[in-house]
């Protein structure tokens, strides 16, 4: 019996996992990112002196990838984004796919005057060409960012300016 019960607490787990995480890439998906900027939300509520930000990365000239050299190549191509970005924050911030080509990172208490070197690293770290079976696949960057809680206090606001200041850097 007592088998059977860990057995169904680890199956939960394992579901409850599956459910917030992105299949293909392995990082968050925006069940759990909408969770972890809920929570962080809550927080700057109560103290407004703390500040978190969302950077939205798009990329460029995925599409061409997939066109060009399979399906394949653009999982390929996605995952290593997404590693790439996940390397260039720190370990407790949160870098998750939002769909498609895009990928979100949340970062709680930051420091406002690095964000600028936040977001050329990140740039230059997704940019470097990723080498699939012989071919160099390179990807441009388009960043966008809200501060919380300059910019809004929840998930859809800062995502909305995120989107907008993204675009901008088109």
């Amino acid at each position: 019996v007592v088998q059977a019960v860990v057995s169904n607490a680890r199956i939960q787990r394992q579901l409850i996992a599956s459910a917030q995480t992105d299949a293909l890439t392995g990082l968050p998906n925006r069940l759990l990112l909408d969770d972890r900027v809920d929570r962080a939300m809550t927080g700057i509520r109560r103290d407004s002196s703390k500040t978190c930000l969302l950077i939205f990365v798009d990329l460029d000239r995925f599409k061409q990838i997939n066109d060009e050299y399979g399906h394949h190549a653009g999982d390929f191509a996605l995952k290593s984004a997404g590693s790439r970005i996940r390397a260039t924050v720190r370990e407790a911030d949160t870098v998750g796919r939002w769909g498609g080509d895009e990928f979100l990172v949340f970062m709680e208490n930051v420091d406002r005057a690095r964000t600028g070197e936040l977001f050329a690293k990140i740039r230059k770290a997704v940019e470097k060409p990723a080498k699939y079976r012989g071919h160099e696949l390179s990807v441009g960057v388009s960043i966008g960012y809200a501060l919380a809680p300059d910019d809004g206090n929840k998930m859809d606001e800062l995502l909305r300016v995120a989107d907008e200041r993204m675009y901008a850097d088109k």
